[in-house]
């Protein structure tokens, strides 16, 4: 059983043409699966694109059209330039519009005109998380103790968390 076989024997079809690799994957989502023919770990979608179009150019990468990349439906995928996939894929421009596409953090705050910070750099940040770090930091620095009006101490903060 060939490379592409043993893949085909695992992929899960969706309706919309994906055919996700539920396997092993590396940290981007790429599939991988060990080819027996060259007694090495090869990529599920670089895999199929081979087995139904020939080898894959020198220099060439592998797109992903649907923008999934555990998926290895040759009709999905395209051969490309490294240029070509950079300008389609995971761009520092397309990264940006995602950022901005975002209403909340990732703690559930809004991003509206007051609750944004614009760091020197363009990125954008939750003030409301920003300040909670702050006092966290300025707290531990500290050694903060929260103290009633009569001098009694509540509680003790270690390491930025109330303990």
């Amino acid at each position: 059983m060939n490379v592409a076989e043993k893949i085909m024997t695992r992929v899960e079809k969706e309706e919309n043409g994906c055919w996700i690799w539920p396997g092993a994957r590396v940290r981007k989502g790429y599939g991988v699966i060990r080819d027996p023919d060259i007694g090495k770990n090869v990529y599920t979608h670089r895999a199929m694109f081979e087995h139904a179009n020939g080898k894959i150019s020198d220099g060439m990468q592998i797109d992903h059209l649907c923008r999934r990349p555990e998926c290895c439906n040759p009709d999905h995928l395209e051969e490309v330039t490294p240029g070509e996939n950079t300008r389609r894929g995971n761009s520092l421009a397309l990264a940006k519009d995602r950022a901005r596409a975002k209403t909340h953090c990732v703690n559930g705050h809004e991003f509206n005109a007051t609750n944004i910070y614009t760091d020197s750099r363009g990125a954008r940040s939750c003030r409301a998380c920003r300040k909670i770090r702050h006092k966290e930091w300025g707290d531990k620095r500290r050694g903060y103790r929260a103290v009633t009006a009569s001098g009694f101490a509540l509680s003790v903060v270690e390491g930025g968390k109330n303990g």
